[in-house]
């Protein structure tokens, strides 16, 4: 076992100070136990938050930037890498993008970088450990560009939302609510994990 993973953070014995004690770690873990603690501690972290907006984070965001950091711990395991997160610095992650972008190309990179982000934000104000994305060595995949469909102002789609009553729970007609909900969804799209987004909206 390397010196870093020895001197972890998370192998804190029980008289540290630091309150975010890991709950089912063994008492001499391996690395891949050390790095799913990592992920445990993490995800409570993104639940117990707010994002940038001041809204709790929702549950697909949290599985999105978990699912990151998973991609990151599959191929640290690929590559043999035993330490922790802590041992990760740009060129690690210059290497791991690289071999990302050969499966997913450029839109599938940008998404995987950027998800990754917040949780080396979190390591470096939870654990101190320097974030690469400070680097300017760390090269960015950006997202593609010309792949957007363009989409009617803001202005026109509320406009047609007041045409077709605004959803009102008295508007009755078939066909405002019918036309009110397609508004909806070809405006906002089909939620996942959500059942019934505007329960009513189909029944006339």
């Amino acid at each position: 076992m390397s010196a870093q993973a020895r001197k972890s953070p998370l192998r804190a014995s029980q008289g540290t100070t630091r309150t975010t004690a890991l709950r089912a770690i063994p008492s001499d873990p391996d690395q891949s136990e050390v790095r799913a603690a990592f992920l445990s501690d993490y995800a409570t972290h993104l639940r117990a938050s707010n994002n940038k907006h001041g809204r709790p984070y929702q549950e697909k965001t949290v599985t999105a930037y978990t699912k990151a950091v998973r991609t990151l711990d599959s191929w640290m395991t690929e590559q043999g890498m035993e330490e922790d997160y802590l041992s990760v610095d740009t060129v690690t992650l210059n290497l791991f993008f690289r071999a990302y972008h050969q499966a997913h190309e450029q839109g599938g990179t940008n998404t995987v970088q950027r998800n990754l982000r917040t949780f080396f934000t979190w390591l470096e104000e939870e654990h101190e450990h320097p974030s690469p994305y400070r680097d300017k060595k760390l090269q960015r995949y950006t997202a593609p560009t010309g792949v957007k469909p363009k989409t009617l102002s803001s202005e026109f789609v509320v406009d047609m939302l007041k045409v077709t009553g605004n959803g009102h729970p008295r508007v009755r007609e078939f066909e405002k609510v019918r036309d009110h909900a397609i508004v909806r969804v070809l405006n906002e799209g089909v939620r996942a994990g959500v059942a019934d987004p505007h329960p009513g909206l189909s029944r006339p």
